[in-house]
């Protein structure tokens, strides 16, 4: 599943119920056992992801300030379009990305400084990180990327007009 599903899915918990912390929004969401949250293992049995798991998602949720301190959406609605999830996590996401140093231009700049090294480094996830030396912890910057490319691939965030792909980086 991709990690706009799972953050709907929490997005859409919260705006159901109260929660009283960020761990009672994530026990919530394990308890239901949704398909987002799951692994189908060798055998075919499914394995649902704990609490814990669950709730590094909803700390990214607060992280791009989309829930408020009371662990509810920042904007109250009585009914959540996926859409209009998508568009808000769009934005949010590239607002967040911009004021922790990791815009687009700042990720293609890393990932070209890398692909020019003598020797070449790939440009991994971890690689660009660190070339990028972030106020943030790397999980925080991969699923945030993670969230911006799902973002560029359906076309839903109109604000990003450039895409990483490798001719256009080493094109100058």
């Amino acid at each position: 599943m991709n990690i706009d599903d799972k953050l709907f899915r929490i997005y859409e918990e919260a705006n159901a119920t109260t929660h009283k912390t960020k761990g009672d929004l994530a026990r919530a969401v394990a308890a239901k056992q949704l398909i987002e949250f799951s692994n189908e293992k060798r055998n075919g049995e499914r394995q649902y992801h704990t609490w814990g798991t669950i709730y590094e998602y909803v700390s990214l949720l607060a992280e791009y300030g989309l829930l408020n301190s009371e662990n509810a959406p920042a904007i109250k609605t009585s009914k959540i379009s996926r859409k209009g999830f998508d568009l808000t996590l769009g934005e949010s996401v590239e607002t967040y990305a911009s004021n922790n140093g990791f815009s687009s231009e700042r990720i293609r700049d890393a990932v070209k400084g890398l692909l020019q090294r003598t020797p070449a480094q790939l440009p991994t996830p971890p690689a660009v990180y660190n070339a990028l030396q972030l106020p943030i912890g790397s999980k925080v910057f991969t699923k945030s990327v993670s969230v911006k490319a799902y973002q560029i691939r359906v076309n839903v965030n109109t604000k990003i007009k450039n895409v990483l792909i490798i001719p256009d980086i080493l094109r100058d």
